[in-house]
């Protein structure tokens, strides 16, 4: 191939008229990404509209004012739920095509890329645009087609240039701070008004838009210091070979530094599962899905209290919102992970007993290889 042939590729994912092809590597990895997404996307709004669907229609009386009470809480729980579970999985993915990225920048030095990191973030936020807000099927843009296809099912044209009855309005179950004594006092409507509808939607988008954005601002911070740590590694100066008299003498193995006070039951028990999850699962970041696994045993196993196993700060935090919403509190491990305001500290307190495991389990193994053993 001549030089006059050889395209000129792009190193964006941005489209658009008489610019170069992207690069065959970040096309591979935008394809790949939008498809993953894209099968969660459907499976995920289909699921909760499956799950709603079932539950009215388990109702032995319909006409049973405790019963309709209780299945239109449920399904605003399945609603909630799953849109919160579709948020994860874009978290859980953008995290670990951003770790992709930023190796392949990090591999193709000719790129001239100063900043692998950021430019990988600014490549990955990209694609978010893309897929979640970008207008797709019938012009509607991720969201509103998660919302709408959550509570519809899937669109029929005969209806609509949207394949939905216009202005579209949403169950009122969908609303987010939807609850029962407000509704019944409201005169218990079907629907919310287009209005707040939109709103209900807008508000998803946001919750969506500064999630992720924090969410790969944090990536960032990670792929710094991974990058950073990786360039003192290699400056560090080898040990002196074989042939020096330094060498000659008996070498004592260095043993790892103790993480500080003993390890817990609950440390431990949680290292273990989050050390196994880890082998298991080949992305840096931990997908929610392990991370609700381990929260499931912890819950079944009755003995691990949230409130007396999570850091000081979040528990005390998690006391005064069970204050306020004794009604809704949170008392389990997977409830306090399906809340955005809580999430975090759970998988910060699940980390860190991962690493104060791994600590204490490499210097017990060190300490028994290094030690020789003596006849009594």
């Amino acid at each position: 191939m001549s030089l006059a042939t050889i395209p000129e590729y792009r190193l964006t994912f941005k489209t658009g008229a008489h610019v170069p092809p992207l690069h065959p590597v970040l096309t591979s990895v935008r394809r790949r990404f939008l498809e993953e997404t894209g099968e969660f996307l459907i499976s995920s709004k289909l699921q909760v509209f499956q799950q709603t669907q079932a539950n009215f229609e388990a109702a032995s009386n319909p006409a049973d004012p405790d019963d309709k009470n209780s299945r239109t809480q449920k399904a605003h729980v399945l609603f909630r739920t799953g849109l919160a579970n579709c948020l994860e999985s874009f978290v859980s993915s953008g995290r670990d095509y951003y770790n992709k990225v930023v190796k392949i920048a990090c591999a193709n030095p000719e790129w001239g890329i100063p900043d692998p990191p950021a430019w990988a973030r600014h490549r990955i936020q990209e694609l978010l645009d893309e897929k979640l807000f970008l207008p797709g099927v019938s012009d509607l843009a991720a969201v509103e087609r998660w919302f709408r296809w959550a509570c519809e099912g899937l669109p029929d044209f005969d209806r609509g240039e949207h394949g939905f009855s216009e202005p579209w309005c949403g169950p009122v179950w969908c609303a987010l701070h939807f609850s029962i004594s407000t509704w019944t006092r409201n005169g218990c409507p079907d629907r919310l008004t287009a209005e707040r509808t939109q709103k209900e939607i807008n508000r998803a988008r946001f919750d969506f838009t500064e999630r992720l954005k924090n969410e790969l601002l944090v990536a960032e911070d990670e792929a710094r210091i991974e990058l950073e740590g990786n360039k003192m590694q290699s400056i560090v100066p080898r040990p002196a070979s074989q042939g020096t008299s330094a060498s000659r003498a008996p070498s004592r193995a260095r043993l790892p530094v103790r993480s500080s006070g003993p390890l817990s039951t609950f440390e431990e028990t949680v290292g273990k599962l989050m050390a196994q999850a880890r082998r298991e699962c080949p992305t840096k970041c931990l997908p929610q899905t392990e991370i609700l696994k381990i929260a499931t045993v912890l819950d079944d196993d009755k003995s691990f209290s949230l409130r007396d196993n999570l850091e000081r700060a979040a528990s005390h935090e998690m006391a005064e919102h069970n204050k306020h919403y004794s009604k809704a509190a949170i008392k389990t491990w997977t409830s306090a992970l399906r809340n955005p305001k809580f999430r975090r500290a759970v998988r910060k307190r699940f980390s860190r007993a991962e690493e104060k495991y791994k600590k204490t389990t490499s210097f017990v193994g060190a300490l028994s290889a290094g030690t020789s053993r003596t006849t009594v």
